[in-house]
C-alpha cells in the first residue's frame, strides 16, 4: 500500500512507464486482501464448526496446512492479471 498512497499524495508515479512493475504492485495489493478475506472466513466457518459441532476432533495439522495452501492458490488465482 505505501507506493499507492505515495502516488496518490504525490500525483506522480516514480517508476516510469514499468507496466510489469505497475501489474506486479497492483496484484501483490489484491493477493494481501484476498488471503486476509478468505482466512478470515475460514477462521469463521472453523469457528462454527467447533460450536455447533463440539464433540468432534479438531482440525490436525496436514489438514491445516491443506486449508492454507488452498487459501493461497485460491488467492493467486483470484488476484492474477488475466
Amino acid at each position: 500500500m505505501p507506493l499507492t498512497l505515495m502516488e496518490i499524495l504525490s500525483k506522480y508515479w516514480p517508476y516510469g512507464s514499468c507496466s510489469i512493475l505497475c501489474k506486479t504492485i497492483a496484484m501483490l495489493q489484491a493477493l494481501c486482501i484476498f488471503v486476509s478475506t478468505i482466512s478470515i472466513t475460514a477462521i469463521a466457518f472453523d469457528r462454527y464448526q467447533v460450536i455447533v459441532y463440539p464433540t468432534r476432533d479438531s482440525l490436525q495439522f496436514v489438514g491445516a496446512v491443506t486449508i492454507l495452501a488452498g487459501i493461497w492458490a485460491l488467492a493467486l488465482l483470484l488476484a492474477s492479471p488475466l
